[in-house]
């Protein structure tokens, strides 16, 4: 993949100045951005964060910028490419610099869109007074158009433009972001530093199922239209999933799930979400976790080599000891034990542990 746009600051902010280090702590650190696209930029108006990184078939971006007052950041689009925009934070408004043509576009925290910019492309970044964060993902186009059968609406026209002439910036609308979309671009940002292909084939991969979940939303709002009625299949409680999916993601990115961070990515109070997992999956997220947890720690145990000290390591423990006494408490022998048993142990009870 390619980078798909750069940020000129300094034609609207001479005095503005690249700094070492984060002129403020961000919501999300990419550990796999590249240095060459991450930097950081202070004035004595805003102060700004840039992390960006281009994986074998998609481009994924986070702006994160803090303001005293209104700013307006210019920007040129460096490929012709199709922008799915996702604003976790704050408010932008993306329109074509002075008098440059296209569309305005503009998102709000909790909502994401799509605008479609031609190679060349100037435009301005708007924000106002606060802290913004904007999460942007350009999917490679000869991907997306090897199954542009499953596209739907305005993905297909904005996508159409990439093959016609004399074209310029179109935006969608504005959609507000599921609770399963949400925690996905939270992965997305989260993804540990991985080596070689798997980092792009994980970046890929949280690409396709944001891709998916737009055109999910599109093919759900088409069959409403035309029926009045909801797709079929069994309901389950969204945010219930995306709690769900979200202590997957920690698990899988090598971190112990915290409540905490759960609730800043779904934009709610942990009071919220436990009270609402509690009445929705029956149990306390922490007892949920807990059964997670020890469920994957004995399947590395029973199915890989991996000492148990890696193990620990790999599922968010800073100590192994701590990892012993919790697996211990949990099935009731130890790591070495369960690894050694002709039988998997069963768990004991299901009780939360403290981590």
């Amino acid at each position: 993949m390619h980078d798909a746009y750069i940020l000129h600051p300094q034609r609207a902010y001479p005095e503005a100045t690249i700094v070492d280090r984060p002129p403020f702590r961000p919501s999300y650190t990419l550990a796999y951005a590249r240095p060459a696209t991450t930097w950081y930029m202070k004035h004595p108006y805003f102060s700004l964060i840039h992390q960006a990184h281009d994986a074998r078939h998609s481009y994924v971006s986070a702006l994160e910028v803090d303001a005293n007052r209104p700013i307006s950041l210019p920007l040129a689009s460096l490929h012709s490419d199709l922008h799915h925009l996702y604003a976790l934070q704050g408010a932008f408004t993306l329109h074509p610099w002075r008098n440059a043509k296209g569309s305005h576009f503009a998102v709000y925290a909790g909502y994401y869109g799509q605008v479609y910019s031609p190679a060349g492309q100037q435009g301005a970044l708007t924000v106002s007074k606060g802290r913004h964060l904007l999460v942007g993902l350009v999917i490679e186009w000869g991907w997306q158009a090897r199954y542009r059968t499953s596209l739907h609406g305005v993905q297909q026209a904005l996508l159409n433009r990439l093959r016609t002439k004399g074209h310029q910036c179109h935006a969608s609308h504005a959609y507000p972001m599921s609770h399963r979309m949400r925690i996905t671009v939270a992965g997305l940002l989260g993804l540990p530093l991985l080596e070689g292909m798997a980092m792009d084939h994980a970046i890929d991969g949280y690409a396709v199922q944001l891709d998916e979940l737009h055109r999910s939303r599109h093919l759900a709002t088409a069959i409403h239209s035309r029926t009045g009625d909801a797709p079929s299949g069994s309901y389950t409680d969204p945010l219930t999933d995306a709690i769900k999916l979200g202590i997957q993601q920690e698990i899988d990115a090598q971190r112990y799930p915290s409540v905490a961070k759960l609730a800043a990515d779904l934009h709610r109070s942990r009071q919220t979400l436990h009270h609402h997992f509690a009445k929705h999956a029956g149990q306390s997220i922490k007892t949920y976790i807990t059964d997670a947890v020890m469920a994957v720690a004995l399947q590395l145990l029973r199915e890989t080599p991996l000492p148990i000290a890696a193990i620990a390591f790999r599922l968010g423990y800073r100590e192994q000891a701590s990892f012993n006494h919790q697996f211990k408490a949990y099935y009731g022998a130890t790591p070495a034990e369960a690894r050694e048993a002709p039988d998997a142990p069963k768990p004991r009870k299901n009780i939360p542990l403290t981590k």
